[in-house]
């Protein structure tokens, strides 16, 4: 019987890191979508993205609504979310954001006040993209 039961110990034990790592792999799958949404130098409808906005998206287990004057790359970004996002913070059930504070991040999102540039909806372009892959 102790056989048994340290056999279901250890299968619960591998089902748990399966899970913890497959949902990590979505939860990054998704914030990267964000980043791959965000313009940066190079991805920009008009021209005018430098990093900088790309720059600023906070990721972690807290908001950081801070701002930095640097510029980046999506794949600066995509380390970052690499770094933060791993089952064993998931299996501990760690919320995990991604926060832009700077002063325009809602008209990156929307578009609202810019006359030559439509929204680039990165936040709602990754939901849809989470919904098509993963399912609401």
């Amino acid at each position: 019987m102790a056989s048994f039961c340290q056999g279901i110990a250890a299968w619960c034990e591998k089902a748990e890191e399966g899970l913890g790592t497959r949902a990590s792999n979505v939860i990054r799958d998704v914030m990267k979508e964000v980043a791959r949404n965000t313009p940066y130098y190079g991805y920009s409808v008009g021209g005018y993205a430098t990093g900088h906005f790309m720059a600023n998206w906070n990721v972690g287990t807290s908001i950081d609504s801070s701002v930095t004057n640097g510029i980046a790359s999506p794949y600066q970004v995509f380390d970052d979310i690499d770094a933060v996002v791993n089952p064993q913070s998931v299996l501990l059930g760690k919320p995990f954001y991604i926060v832009n504070g700077t002063d325009y991040a809602k008209s990156v999102e929307e578009g609202e006040g810019w006359v030559r540039t439509p929204g680039y909806h990165p936040i709602a372009s990754a939901v849809q993209y989470a919904i098509s892959k993963y399912g609401a």
